[in-house]
């Protein structure tokens, strides 16, 4: 099991226009017990599912924000990050950092 490893080592970009959600998700599902997320904005069109024994490390300067239209198709239990196991719960889980941003203009407030 690798220790730590960056996003960017499974595809992601940072660039604040391509869906990093699948880079991001392969991190998270590599073995690794520390992901770290680099400097940049970092669209979402999915949950991140994040599983027991792991840290998720964001830099201070990274935005990690819910891409246009991703809310609606979400639903409402949608968001950016979850854990992956929510019949039993996951444990020891770590996530520290960066800027969750969940209001892009094109996702609806509600009523």
């Amino acid at each position: 099991m690798t220790s730590a490893i960056s996003v960017k080592d499974h595809g992601a970009i940072g660039d604040g226009r391509t869906d990093e959600a699948p880079a991001i998700q392969r991190a998270l599902d590599s073995g690794a017990r520390e992901v770290r997320v680099p400097a940049g904005i970092y669209l979402l069109d999915e949950t991140l599912l994040l599983g027991s024994d792991m840290r998720l490390t964001v830099d201070s300067q990274a935005t990690l924000r819910l891409a246009k239209g991703a809310g609606p198709r979400l639903g409402a239990g949608g968001f950016l990050l979850t854990n992956r196991d929510h019949a039993s719960g996951n444990r020891n889980l770590t996530v520290e950092g960066g800027v969750w941003d969940g209001n892009n203009p094109g996702n609806p407030r509600g009523p």
